[in-house]
């Protein structure tokens, strides 16, 4: 069931703000190699936070020869461990991916569907880990079909997938996994409304006792039938009632609309979560509208000629956003050049949000994550707590 409001959205304005007092941003040492090419950085990873540590595990770029000179794109499958100082050497994943969700678990991970050089994947593999001994992989009931660049966020003791691309398609399904009833495997939740979202970014708020799932960004290829689409707008689901809602755009301090598919969302409490990083809109719909236009050596040189500019041609969103479920708000709490990424990873990580690499353009990764503190200022009178 779908109902569409045109809530109330707020937008609040921060004063003049600097980051020695309000946020600052501070570059992580750098990742040890542990793969032959993980040294020009990768995109697509899947990154956890549990207890007092952070899981990075696996993803994808273009080692050898660049992805604008039609070069091969190479996954891969180590494991990461961030203890809060430094980074350790994990173990690896069975199998090189990217392009898949991952959910925390006591001692480890859940790794969900995914892709790599065999193509898009069912698997869905716990890991266990143990610092200084290899991880413990044990199978879960594998995805129905297979599914990756899909978003996905655990709730209690219930995992949801939303959207990506299921069995070659670009998808509008919400599956979910109960963990204490593994028994019923993947069941089917329900189809959400409008055009498929493909790299969306998925968020949850348990206000007032109430679940309800977020869904904003994504994009969807062009075929024969229907139209390439960059979603700009969100959608809602109330888990208990079964009814999706539609929601305006993210909104900037100016006002203008915020695209965030391919960015970072991260649910900071009960309420209020944030999103980092996406597509520009404009650019990103412009591109696939162009390439569905033709085959052949003409799509092949437009894609060549699309992946030709500098970084800042694309337009990748450098905004910090926070989102109020409860009241509906939209804020920009930060504005600055290294949060323009795509395909980048997300984790609060006690007072601050862990961005991992990603790519500063299409087909060109980052070795740079950082740690975004947000001081105890802006948390008290934000109320991020």
């Amino acid at each position: 069931m779908m109902t569409r409001t045109i809530p109330l959205i707020c937008i609040i304005t921060l004063a003049a703000m600097t980051t020695d007092d309000r946020v600052c941003i501070h570059e992580m040492p750098q990742v040890p190699v542990l793969e032959l090419g993980t040294e020009q950085g990768v995109s697509a990873a899947v990154m956890v936070q549990t207890g007092s540590v952070v899981y990075v595990a696996g993803g994808c770029n273009f080692p050898n020869l660049p992805a604008v000179k039609g070069g091969s794109k190479r996954y891969y499958s180590h494991i990461l461990e961030w203890d809060g100082c430094k980074w350790l050497r994990a173990g690896n994943l069975r199998q090189p991916l990217a392009y898949g969700v991952a959910v925390p678990v006591k001692d480890g991970f859940i790794c969900i569907g995914g892709q790599n050089f065999s193509g898009s994947q069912t698997a869905v593999d716990l890991y266990i880990l143990k610092q200084g001994s290899s991880p413990v992989v044990s199978s879960l009931p594998s995805l129905p079909q297979p599914i990756d660049n899909m978003a996905g966020i655990k709730v209690g003791e219930q995992i949801f997938i939303a959207g990506g691309i299921k069995a070659g398609h670009p998808s509008n399904s919400l599956y979910t996994l109960d963990i204490k009833q593994l028994e019923k495997g993947w069941q089917l939740r329900s189809e959400f409304p409008g055009p498929p979202r493909v790299q969306p970014v998925l968020t949850f708020s348990g206000n007032e006792g109430k679940l309800k799932l977020f869904i904003w960004g994504g994009f969807a290829a062009g075929s024969e039938s229907t139209p390439a689409s960059v979603s700009m707008d969100g959608l809602s689901y109330d888990v208990e009632s079964d009814r999706w809602t539609s929601l305006p755009p993210p909104l900037d301090k100016r006002g203008n609309p915020v695209s965030l598919g391919g960015g970072t969302g991260t649910v900071w409490n009960d309420s209020l979560m944030l999103f980092t990083g996406g597509v520009n809109r404009h650019v990103f719909l412009n591109a696939l509208q162009r390439e569905a236009s033709f085959n052949g050596k003409k799509a092949i040189s437009l894609r060549r000629q699309y992946l030709s500019h500098q970084p800042e041609w694309y337009r990748f969103n450098t905004k910090l956003l926070l989102y109020d479920a409860k009241n509906n708000c939209w804020q920009e709490i930060f504005d600055a050049p290294e949060l323009a990424r795509a395909g980048a990873a997300a984790v609060r990580y006690g007072d601050e949000l862990l961005i991992f690499q990603g790519e500063i353009k299409p087909g060109v990764r980052s070795v740079k994550s950082y740690r975004v503190q947000l001081s105890p200022y802006l948390l008290r009178n934000h109320s991020i707590y």
